[in-house]
């Protein structure tokens, strides 16, 4: 048996109430106004379950995996295992009549610590993983190190037109998206060990910790569709981008690192400089606006973008 342990909150003046186990909420797919059945039990104990119209809905093998036969029309199979792996299941059971074995491929490169097997019908997916293990800090100086590649790599490209550097690029650009889909994972099942032992002491350090893997993720995804961006023009880096541009994104990939390296050592200090340097590139920003040039303008957009996610890591420093 499975025990878990829930503080009693106020709400209101005379009411009183518990949260609920958030594997048991996705268990059933509940959402906030769904309803739920009390039992009262002889014993004094209380039986809680949904309605049965919801247990209908869906068909679990247990607490810890997820068994899905049927999927709504135009879903994205990968993004939908994706969805269910940062929620946390140990492993997903999926219907090898709506879905192929090319899909959990991917899936399974996406995600760390899976592998797949088939089954009687299904393609089960299985989460080797020891979150307690994990800390999100550790994740976070992992993602860190990989921005720091992508920034190097993508500056090189700028200035040799090296297409190898691209690959690299990219490559990186995935391990971040692998490393921030574990890092959600373990930031869930995180939440739900403290929001159950009720010690809300540390939660607001964890959400802003949780917020900065999401920035890095985000500042990583415009460097890969700017390098995209450039791949689709079909044109020359030497000859499509001005050196001034270029000299613009050396100062946002310096800021970046310096944002990115004071969210780690928490330096407040570093983070206010920062701050101050998103002035003076604003500037310069505005020096391209009506620059004819379609390329440079959607690169300059990313740019735009970096800088404002770089300044609210710093903010994010600032406030931890």
């Amino acid at each position: 048996m499975d025990i878990e342990t829930r503080r009693i909150i106020n709400v209101g003046k005379r009411s009183f109430a518990i949260t609920l186990p958030k594997r048991w909420i996705y268990r059933y797919n509940l959402k906030s106004g769904d309803i739920i059945e009390v039992q009262f039990n002889e014993d004094g104990s209380l039986t809680l379950k949904p309605a049965k119209s919801r247990l209908s809905d869906v068909e679990y093998r247990s607490v810890n995996e997820i068994k899905i036969d049927k999927i709504p029309q135009n879903i994205d199979v990968v993004a939908l295992l994706t969805r269910y792996y940062i929620i946390g299941y140990e492993s997903i059971a999926i219907s090898t009549s709506i879905v192929t074995r090319e899909e959990v491929n991917e899936a399974c490169s996406k995600l760390i610590g899976s592998f797949f097997v088939e089954d009687g019908g299904f393609y089960r997916i299985i989460f080797a993983l020891s979150e307690s293990k994990i800390s999100l800090d550790n994740i976070i100086d992992r993602m860190s190190k990989l921005l720091f590649e992508v920034t190097d790599l993508y500056i090189d490209y700028l200035n040799t037109g090296d297409p190898i550097k691209i690959n690299e690029l990219l490559a990186r650009e995935e391990d971040i998206d692998r490393m921030y889909y574990l890092g959600m994972r373990v930031s869930n099942k995180i939440l739900t060990s403290v929001i159950s032992d009720g010690d809300l002491s540390s939660i607001r350090k964890f959400m802003f910790l949780t917020l900065g893997l999401k920035i890095v993720e985000e500042i990583a995804d415009s460097f890969d569709r700017s390098v995209r961006a450039i791949m689709r023009s079909g044109l020359e880096v030497s000859t499509a981008i001005p050196k001034d541009f270029e000299y613009l994104t050396e100062s946002v990939v310096e800021m970046v690192v310096s944002a990115t390296n004071a969210f780690q050592t928490m330096d407040v200090y570093k983070a206010l400089k920062i701050l101050r340097m998103r002035r003076e590139i604003k500037k310069n920003i505005l020096k391209f606006k009506n620059y004819d040039n379609e390329l440079v303008q959607t690169l300059l957009s990313e740019i735009e973008t970096i800088v404002t996610l770089s300044a609210d890591l710093s903010e994010l420093t600032m406030i931890l």
